[in-house]
C-alpha cells in the first residue's frame, strides 16, 4: 500500500476581548495566535461546499492525508505534501434544508487492522420524514487514488420530527465505545417537548458497541450503561441537549460537549454518565420559559448545568472543539479550545476539576469566517474548517 494519511480538521481567527458568563481573571494569558492557510504541495487546501469534519486515523500508513467530509455528502482525500485529491466516496443526501447532509465521521479504534469507519447521514427523502442514518463501511483501496466507501452496514436509523437540531458527531472513546449525541429535533424550542421525555434518542448522547451485534439489534449495550435498569432507553449515556454539533473526548478521558442554544445562551459541559443536562426545562444556567406546560421542572436540583457558558453578544452558535495538546503553542497546552460560527470568535476554556465547577475562558481570536468546525492534524495542532471551504492551521502570532 501507498504510505498516506489521513487527518479530520476545521476552522481559524484573529484577536478580540469580551467579558462571557463565568468568566475571571488568570495570571498566564495564553501566547497569541494567528490562523494559517492550510496548504497542500504548496498550495491552499480549499473545497467547494461547507466543511463539517477534517481528520487523520491512527495508521501510519496513511501518513499526511487529510481526509475531508462536506456538508454535500463528499468525502476526500488530500495528500499534504504532494497536493494530490481523490474523492472517496459520496453520500448523496436527499433534500435541500441546510441542516441536512454528511454531519459525521469517524475511524474505527483498529482502523489499521480493519478499515472501518462509520458515518452520520442526516437526510430527508421526498415525501418521507427527515431520518438520521448511521453506517459503518470499510473504506478499501492501496493507493489514494484507489480509496472508496463499500459494505456499507446499517447501524441505527432515527425518524426526526423536522430537520434541524440532528447533533452530528460520532466518536469512540478511550473503553472502545461508539458514542454519538442526537438534538431536539427541532425546530425551535422543542415544541413537542421531545428532550425530556424518555422514550426517544432525541437530545441525548448514546453510547452503543457496534462490534457485537445482539438481541437482534446490529450493536449491543455496553453492560455499564447507566439506564440498563430503566428511567430512559438503555442506548442513552446522557441526555438533556438541544443541538450538540460537536464534542470531544479530553486526553484524561472526560467527554466536552458544546451544545448549540436557543434564544440566549451557548454553553459547554462536562458530561457523566447519566446526566441530564436539563434542554428544554433551562437553556445554559438560566430557566427557559418556565410557564410552558412540559414534564419536568427547572428548578429541579439533579438537573446538571455548564462549566461555561456565553450570551449572544459574543456569539450565537457554539462549535466545540478541542483540548489542545500540539506543541507549537505552549500556553495553549491543555486549554479547550472552541469557536462561534456566527461571530467567528475563538476562545481557550481552563477547564474545572469537574462537572459542578465553572471554567476560566481567554478569548484568543476572530476570524471573520463561519466556522463550522475544529479538528487536529497528525501533531495535535488545531485546524479550522469554514462555510467557504477554506481550511486553517492555528499557529503563533
Amino acid at each position: 500500500m501507498d504510505r498516506f494519511s489521513i487527518t479530520s480538521a476545521l476552522f481559524l481567527f484573529g484577536a478580540v476581548l469580551c467579558n462571557p458568563l463565568y468568566a475571571s481573571a488568570s495570571e498566564v494569558e495564553p501566547q497569541g495566535v494567528r490562523a494559517a492557510v492550510l496548504k497542500a504541495g504548496g498550495n491552499a487546501v480549499r473545497t467547494k461546499a461547507v466543511t463539517n469534519q477534517l481528520m487523520f486515523p491512527a495508521d501510519s500508513s496513511f501518513a499526511g492525508v487529510l481526509v475531508v467530509t462536506e456538508r454535500t455528502g463528499q468525502v476526500l482525500a488530500v495528500d499534504l505534501a504532494s497536493g494530490e485529491r481523490a474523492d472517496i466516496h459520496r453520500i448523496a443526501p436527499t433534500g435541500q434544508y441546510p441542516e441536512l447532509g454528511l454531519v459525521g465521521f469517524a475511524f474505527y479504534p483498529d482502523f489499521a487492522d480493519t478499515r472501518r469507519v462509520v458515518t452520520y447521514l442526516m437526510t430527508k427523502p421526498r415525501g418521507e420524514a427527515a431520518q438520521g442514518i448511521i453506517s459503518e463501511w470499510v473504506l478499501a483501496g492501496d493507493s489514494l487514488a484507489d480509496l472508496r466507501l463499500e459494505d456499507r452496514r446499517e447501524l441505527l436509523r432515527v425518524e426526526h420530527p423536522q430537520e434541524g437540531h440532528n447533533g452530528g458527531q460520532l466518536g469512540f472513546g478511550p473503553d472502545g465505545f461508539l458514542y454519538m449525541a442526537f438534538g431536539d429535533g427541532g425546530f425551535q424550542q422543542d415544541p413537542r417537548n421531545m428532550v425530556q421525555k424518555t422514550d426517544n434518542f432525541f437530545g441525548a448522547m448514546l453510547r452503543i458497541d457496534p462490534r457485537n451485534p445482539s438481541e437482534g439489534r446490529p450493536y449491543s449495550i455496553p453492560g455499564d450503561n447507566p439506564f440498563l435498569g430503566g428511567g430512559h432507553l438503555p442506548e442513552v449515556f446522557a441526555w438533556g441537549f438541544r443541538n450538540p454539533w460537536r464534542w470531544t473526548f479530553a486526553p484524561d478521558g472526560r467527554i466536552i460537549l458544546a451544545d448549540v442554544g436557543q434564544d440566549a445562551i451557548e454553553e459547554v459541559n462536562l458530561i457523566v454518565a447519566g446526566g441530564n443536562y436539563g434542554w428544554s426545562l433551562k437553556e445554559g444556567s438560566k430557566c427557559f420559559r418556565p410557564n410552558r406546560d412540559r414534564p419536568g421542572s427547572c428548578e429541579d436540583t439533579g438537573l446538571i448545568d455548564p462549566v461555561y457558558e456565553y450570551k449572544r453578544r459574543y456569539g450565537s452558535a457554539i462549535i466545540g472543539g478541542f483540548v489542545y495538546e500540539g506543541a507549537a503553542i505552549p500556553s495553549l497546552r491543555g486549554l479547550y479550545v472552541f469557536a462561534d460560527h456566527i461571530s467567528g470568535r475563538v476562545f481557550a476554556l481552563e477547564l474545572p476539576a469537574n462537572h459542578l465547577g465553572r471554567g476560566v475562558v481567554h478569548p484568543i481570536g476572530r476570524t471573520g469566517k463561519a466556522i463550522t468546525t475544529l479538528g487536529l492534524d497528525a501533531e495535535r495542532e488545531i485546524l479550522i474548517g469554514t462555510n467557504g471551504g477554506r481550511h486553517f492551521r492555528l499557529v503563533p502570532r
